[in-house]
């Protein structure tokens, strides 16, 4: 894993603004010292997950994931960012009762097969960006699906 801050070292391929996940362009099991030098000066952990085992990345964190093995089943539950909260209030949190996952909305379903992009964008970015869109006259209203308005 590796920390947000040091992002400008490991050579971060372009996304749109909006996009979330990110990548680096270095072959992480071949690293070239000459055409990517900052990533000497990274300071990096590496984790080993066994079966059972549950591993928090923080926020903005970097990682790279290998699995070993015939088979390999692994949950990766994505919360949103709260960047424009400015104070957090969690009284009567201890008192929640528990939710079984499937019985939660997700933003982005997966079918369970097939490849799983880290590039989705955060639906509330989404819509933010078609209103912006609409105000500067580039898209109307009737052209955006009514679940966007």
């Amino acid at each position: 894993m590796i920390e947000y801050k040091y992002e400008k070292m490991i050579y971060k391929a372009w996304e749109p603004e909006y996009e979330i996940g990110g990548y680096s362009l270095i072959e992480v099991d071949s690293v070239d010292l000459i055409k990517y030098p900052k990533v000497k000066d990274v300071p990096w952990s590496f984790v080993t997950v066994n079966a059972g085992d549950c591993l928090f990345v923080p926020k903005s964190h970097y990682h790279q994931v290998n699995s070993y093995g015939s088979n390999n089943i692994a949950v990766a539950i994505l919360f949103s960012r709260l960047d424009k909260l400015d104070e957090y209030d969690n009284t009567g949190c201890e008192t929640l009762s528990y939710v079984p996952l499937s019985q939660l909305d997700v933003d982005w379903k997966y079918p369970g097969y097939g490849k799983m992009s880290m590039g989705n964008t955060h639906l509330e970015n989404a819509r933010e960006i078609l209103k912006e869109a609409v105000q500067r006259g580039e898209l109307t209203l009737e052209s955006i699906p009514i679940f966007l308005k």
